[in-house]
Formats: C-alpha cells, sequence, structure tokens
C-alpha cells in the first residue's frame, strides 16, 4: 500500500510526452525522484526538459524558451501529460498490465494534459476522479509561481538579479529603488556642498592672517584731512603770534635807541643846563614817559616771549604718512571683512554637508533594517545599491560553488509549492557540484530535472531519436 506523508508542496509523479518537438514518445515514472537526462546533440533532451515546462506554463513557457514548432516534423498532433502528486515521500506509479503507469488510489493526484491539434493548444487538468478545473492554466499559474533555471540567474546582469530578488523577498514599506533614487539625490547634493566646502576652506586659509593690526572698521580719509586741516590753523595762529613779537622786538629795539640818543642829548644838554634848564626839563619828561613806554613794552615782550617759546609746531609730517597708511589699514579691515564672510560661508556649508551625510546615513540605516528583517532565499544573501551580495560580498565575486547555493535557493523560492527544479547544460557541473544541488533539494523536498549532453549517469536516462534508448 502507498504511504502518505504530510503535505510539503507538489512533484511530478509520472511524465509522457508525444510528438513534442523532437520527443516521438517518451514515458516516465518519476515517482518525486530526480532525473538526469543524457545523450548527443539534437536527439532530444532539451525537448523532454522543456515538456515539464511547457506542460505547466504554456505559452509563457514557449515565449521564454522561444518555442515556435511545438509539434515534431512530420506530425499534426502533439501532447504532454503530467502527473502530479505530494512531495517529500511521493506516493508511487502504479505500473499497469499494458506497461503505462498511472496514479494510485490514494492521495491528492492530478492530472495536466497539453494537447496540440494542428495550430490549436489546449490544456486539461483533472483530479484523480476525472473532475476538471474550471480555469487550468490560472489553477497552474497559482501551483507553479515561476519556473527558473538557477543557473540562468548567473547569466543576467546585476540590475536584473537585484529585480528579480526584490520580488521574491518581502521588505514591507521599503523600497530598495526609491531609496537608491533618494540616498544619489542625497549624495550628489552633499558631493555639490563638498566642492562648496574645499573651495570656501581654500579661501579661507588663503585669507587668514592677511588682517593683523587691522582697525575695527575702515578709516575715512576725510577725518584725516580735518585733523592737518586742524593743525594747519594752529600753525597759522602760531605763526601770527611770532609776527607780533618781531614786530614788537623791532618797537623795542628803536624805542631803546631813541632811549641811548636821548641819554647822549642829555649829556650835551647837561653842559649847558643853564642855558637849556628848560629844554632839559622838557627832555626829563620826555624820557619818563619813554621809559614807561619802553617798559610796559618790554613787560609784553617778556610774556609773549614767554608764550612763543612755550608754542610747539605740530609735526606735518604725520599726516602724510597717515594719509600713505590709510589704504593699507583700510584693505586690512577689508580682509577682515572678507574672511569673515567666507569663514561664515564656510560653516555653513560644512554643517550642510554634514546634514546631508546624517541623512544618508539614517537612510542607510533604515535600509539595513529593511534588508536584516526581510527573509532571504539563502541566509548571507542580501542587496545593495550596486546588486547582489553574499555575506557582504558581490554576487560576481563569490566562489563557484556559493554562486551554485544561491541560484538553486533562489530557484527554489520562486517556486514554493511546486519542488522542482529545472537544470539545462548540467554538463557544466563536476560530481562534487552535482552532490550539493542534490544535497540542498533533498533537505527542502525538491526534484531535480537535469539535462546533460552524454552519460547520464546511475539516476539518469539516454535520449535518442526521440526515445529514452533502452539499456
Amino acid at each position: 500500500m502507498a504511504k502518505k506523508t504530510e503535505d510539503k508542496g507538489i512533484c511530478i509523479l509520472g511524465f509522457k510526452g508525444n510528438n513534442f518537438m523532437r520527443l516521438e514518445l517518451v514515458e516516465l515514472q518519476l515517482n518525486g525522484g530526480n532525473l538526469v537526462i543524457g545523450g548527443d546533440n539534437e536527439q532530444g533532451k532539451s525537448s523532454l526538459l522543456n515538456a515539464f515546462w511547457v506542460a505547466l506554463q504554456g505559452a509563457d513557457a514557449m515565449k521564454d524558451l522561444e518555442i515556435s514548432r511545438p509539434v515534431r516534423d512530420g506530425e499534426k498532433n502533439a501532447s504532454i501529460t503530467l502527473v502530479l502528486g505530494p512531495a517529500g515521500e511521493c506516493l508511487e506509479m502504479v505500473k499497469g498490465e499494458d506497461g503505462t503507469y498511472s496514479a494510485p488510489e490514494t492521495g491528492d493526484i492530478f492530472f495536466v494534459t497539453r494537447k496540440w491539434v494542428g495550430e490549436n493548444m489546449y490544456l486539461e487538468v483533472t483530479t484523480r476522479d476525472g473532475a476538471k478545473y474550471p480555469s487550468p492554466q490560472k489553477m497552474l499559474d497559482a501551483l507553479v509561481g515561476k519556473m527558473f533555471d538557477p543557473f540562468e540567474f548567473s547569466l543576467l546582469k546585476g540590475a536584473e538579479q537585484k529585480a528579480l530578488l526584490m520580488k521574491i523577498v518581502d521588505l514591507g514599506a521599503f523600497n530598495l529603488d526609491d531609496y537608491a533614487v533618494e540616498r544619489k539625490t542625497l549624495y550628489d547634493k552633499r558631493t555639490e556642498v563638498n566642492r562648496e566646502v574645499t573651495r570656501l576652506e581654500a579661501l579661507v586659509k588663503s585669507k587668514a592672517g592677511t588682517f593683523e593690526g587691522a582697525p575695527d572698521s575702515e578709516i575715512s580719509a576725510s577725518s584725516i584731512l580735518a585733523e592737518q586741516e586742524a593743525a594747519q590753523s594752529i600753525i597759522k595762529q602760531n605763526d601770527k603770534k611770532r609776527d607780533e613779537l618781531q614786530s614788537l622786538t623791532g618797537l623795542w629795539q628803536a624805542e631803546k635807541k631813541e632811549i641811548t640818543d636821548a641819554e647822549a642829548y642829555i649829556l650835551s644838554v647837561e653842559a649847558k643846563i643853564e642855558e637849556l634848564q628848560k629844554h632839559l626839563s622838557d627832555a626829563r619828561a620826555n624820557k619818563d614817559g619813554l621809559i614807561q613806554v619802553h617798559t610796559a613794552m618790554e613787560q609784553a615782550g617778556k610774556a609773549l616771549n614767554v608764550e612763543v617759546k612755550a608754542l610747539i609746531d605740530p609735526d606735518m609730517t604725520v599726516f602724510s604718512g597717515k594719509l600713505q597708511d590709510l589704504e593699507r589699514l583700510n584693505a586690512l579691515v577689508r580682509n577682515r571683512v572678507s574672511y569673515q564672510s567666507d569663514k561664515m560661508a564656510y560653516d555653513i556649508a560644512v554643517e550642510q554637508s554634514k546634514g546631508y551625510t546624517d541623512s544618508i546615513t539614517a537612510l542607510d540605516q533604515v535600509k539595513e533594517s529593511a534588508l536584516s528583517a526581510a527573509k532571504f532565499p539563502i541566509d548571507g544573501l542580501s542587496l545593495d545599491d550596486t546588486g547582489i551580495t553574499f555575506n557582504k560580498i558581490p554576487f560576481g565575486q563569490c566562489s563557484t560553488e556559493e554562486k551554485m547555493r544561491i541560484c538553486v535557493s533562489i530557484a527554489m523560492s520562486l517556486s514554493p509549492r511546486l519542488k522542482v527544479i529545472r537544470i539545462s547544460r548540467g554538463e557544466s557541473l563536476d560530481a562534487k557540484n552535482f552532490k550539493v544541488i542534490s544535497e540542498m533539494c533533498a533537505a527542502e523536498g525538491y526534484q531535480v530535472l537535469m539535462e546533460r549532453v552524454g552519460d547520464p549517469g546511475e539516476m539518469g536516462i539516454v535520449i535518442e531519436a526521440g526515445k529514452v534508448k533502452e539499456v
């Protein structure tokens, strides 16, 4: 009696292909086990492998596989039948007396039959009891997901790999494409600001120390000219005093000469005192008056002399020096104002750059949180701006075995219900790598269908002229 296990998905129990592409007639009892299809080129290996997928996905599979003539040359009709049943400990097909296989009487078994009659294609999905699904392709699409050759993944471009993986991985509300656009926008803005920071930093450095000794503000030439005018006024007043002193000195000396002449005249008159008594009396009176005038002038002259000696002329050379230094000082003030303006702009630009850096960091943290929370097909797999990474190493730089594990894990994720993995060009796998794939698929309950040129090994069949070669 067949043994039934818990539902772990669907596998392929049996296959029958008639006149599909290069196939003439092929019947297989797979029982959910692996199948390696071997043989020479152009014998029907690819036709058999493709038949599984065309049976399930119809026109979509034919388009992907570039099949435009599904019916074998020389024939008018073709058909493919799959028997699908529970994965894991699958139910064995029952072999009839006529040599054909049918589904056992237990378990959730259904049949997929795709036919070509002339140019028309037909699909029928039935249960073991013969009940038909009203929308067979819709039912199969929900079952199959996306049939994907894992090695095709490694041939995709980085952007295509990334897009495919993003369809599998649930990142919640986080959108990696929107993140990339927003991050690039912030990065470009920060780059622009950093260019300004670099320019302003060089400008600030070049102006530092160019304004030492500068006054608080620029000096007006009019204030210096006003000082110069005031100084000239003082000198003019001082010169007037000196002229007064010189004039008074001349008068004093003239008066002194008159006194001397008067004294001489007195001496001459004394000889004639008697005769000139009257004249003497007049002369003395005149002398007294002159003495009084002379004394007054002498006192005024002494006072003026003291005042003149105390006079200090302003140094006029100072003003020409000040005027000559005026432009230097004002240039220092302008240097300081320019430096302060550039320094302020530099500080603002640095803050803007820091703000963009903080925004980018925050955005990166959101991305890291979303990626950390997401469940990827294999531990260590993730996404960055350029594409897929594995343990933080770009996919293209991973080892062959790592790439293979990644590709197989993604293929499994794309077909979670139908536990079947399709591999073309299996001849590129050595025994070690095939063992790794087999163990991975066995651990997850997946069935491997693989095509390879040459000997298929113990678990395989050889296709020759569209049929299974008798061994």
